[in-house]
């Protein structure tokens, strides 16, 4: 108890805070021994061959046996085992629906520029999603043979042309013969289209003739319009006039007195 006065509250604070952290990690190491999970069985599948450094995609079906009432994350590597380094890597997290569940990972990883046999090791891993720690894990070695790549052609389509250059090549002299003796039939057939012509120059005639009607008829018209417009403008003739015969006053032709000096006209 006097060593425990003694000491200084941060040194007493800094031993309780290790306790616990000494008593959180083996719970969790007991939790992660007794936790009921393993790996059934992983299935890779991938092609048997692979171009020297392209790409190769590998489809892992992991079959787990777990809790259903925890979390889970499924992961798969691709490791090379001639180098031991993990060429890919896929985490996929999995909240398990059954006792036994499947999941899917599909990795892709380069192939190696060196020809011949590729040996890869996939690891499948079940990591509880509560702490991190890795609760079932399985292993299996996959083989692909890397082989030279060879970038594709197209020797089809110079094929095709070619197959195409020879059939036109092929072609027997007649067909030029016959394509001639068509020309000659399709020019010789262009009388057939002279009833269309006489159609139209029919058309055109009665076309002219109409006009020429109707020009006829604005002509008169415009003549009728014009006398009348003369006969219109012309001034009217005045009546019959005679002078005074004493002064000389502008008078009617039967006026017998001048209006101006009263003289009697004769």
């Amino acid at each position: 108890m006097v060593l425990l006065k003694h000491m200084r509250p941060r040194v007493l604070l800094l031993l309780l805070l290790s306790g616990i952290f000494m008593l959180l990690n083996n719970s969790t190491s007991a939790y992660s021994q007794y936790l009921p999970c393993n790996i059934v069985s992983i299935a890779p599948t991938g092609p048997p061959t692979v171009g020297a450094g392209q790409t190769l995609q590998v489809t892992t079906a992991v079959t787990g046996s777990c809790d259903q009432s925890m979390f889970y994350a499924v992961r798969v590597d691709l490791v090379d085992v001639h180098s031991s380094q993990v060429v890919s890597s896929i985490v996929f997290p999995y909240a398990p629906i059954s006792a036994v569940f499947t999941v899917t990972i599909t990795n892709r990883a380069t192939a190696p520029t060196v020809l011949g046999a590729w040996v890869l090791q996939v690891n499948a891993y079940l990591i509880a999603s509560l702490n991190g720690v890795v609760v079932a894990s399985s292993h299996l070695l996959f083989n692909v043979v890397v082989v030279p790549y060879t970038p594709p052609s197209t020797t089809t389509t110079e094929q095709m042309t070619t197959n195409s250059t020879t059939t036109l090549s092929m072609m027997p002299a007649n067909s030029t013969t016959q394509m001639t003796s068509s020309e000659t039939s399709l020019t010789s057939s262009s009388p057939l289209a002279s009833p269309e012509s006489a159609n139209l120059n029919t058309t055109l005639v009665s076309v002219a003739v109409i006009i020429v009607i109707v020009a006829v008829f604005v002509i008169i018209l415009l003549s009728r319009r014009k006398g009348a417009t003369i006969q219109k403008t012309q001034p009217q003739q005045q009546p019959n006039v005679k002078y005074c015969v004493n002064c000389g006053t502008k008078l009617m032709a039967n006026d017998e007195f001048c209006g101006h000096c009263g003289a009697k006209q004769a």
